[in-house]
């Protein structure tokens, strides 16, 4: 599967480490998710940001958000309780109240020539307000899509938040981070490869993670 490629579907992402406490409610669901991935591009070059510099993007999603339907899916809006994304040595942390939406479609059949077809099954995470920690953008948006095609088995088994997300069940990866500089005003973009990505990790393990990938 070729987890590098573009999405059919719109957006891009990108990704950190770090999160915001957020208290629980006696329902609550909260899952972590954990991205690692390489920069692979940056417009306009000359930022602090340099292409190869590893990434890790680590965030926490209430699957007990009420969703909505928004066709061909599902729509969780305010579902990302924290996000951090970690670029070099620098990090960039999701703000307090800010937007967020989480997208799940499931078996999308698309028929691009008849008779052939297959399913699409689909994750697209946005946020906005990524402003807190070193990096400190003035403004910014973070777009994470995830698609899978098949005509058999899919990721997803209904339109539901999922709990755990593997790399090797999706053929595209399509992570972007949009940003305004904090001072100078200079906007900017940040692709990445995506290479990894882990679910779930205990806050109890965080410590060893982050060593991981220090080194």
């Amino acid at each position: 599967m070729n987890a590098s490629g573009r999405s059919c579907l719109p957006g891009l992402a990108l990704f950190s480490l770090v999160i915001a406490a957020i208290p629980e409610s006696a329902s609550a669901e909260i899952v972590t998710h954990q991205l690692t991935a390489i920069v692979s591009r940056v417009q306009p070059a000359g930022t602090s940001i340099q292409v190869g510099q590893p990434a890790v993007l680590r965030f926490e999603v209430e699957r007990s958000t009420p969703g909505f339907p928004l066709h061909p899916g599902q729509m969780y809006a305010q579902s990302v309780v924290s996000l951090a994304l970690t670029i070099g040595s620098e990090t960039a942390i999701l703000g307090t109240n800010q937007a967020s939406q989480l997208r799940i479609i499931d078996n999308l059949v698309y028929v691009w020539a008849a008779p052939a077809w297959y399913y699409i099954d689909h994750l697209d995470l946005w946020v906005s307000g990524i402003t807190e920690g070193s990096l400190a953008w003035a403004e910014s948006e973070l777009r994470l899509e995830l698609d899978s095609y098949s005509n058999d088995g899919t990721p997803f088994v209904d339109l539901s938040i999922p709990q755990a997300l593997a790399l090797t069940d999706f053929d595209a990866v399509s992570l972007q981070v949009t940003f305004i500089e904090a001072g100078s005003g200079q906007p900017g973009t940040i692709d990445f490869q995506v290479n990894g990505l882990a679910v779930p990790v205990r806050p109890t393990t965080w410590g060893r993670v982050k060593a991981q990938y220090s080194r």
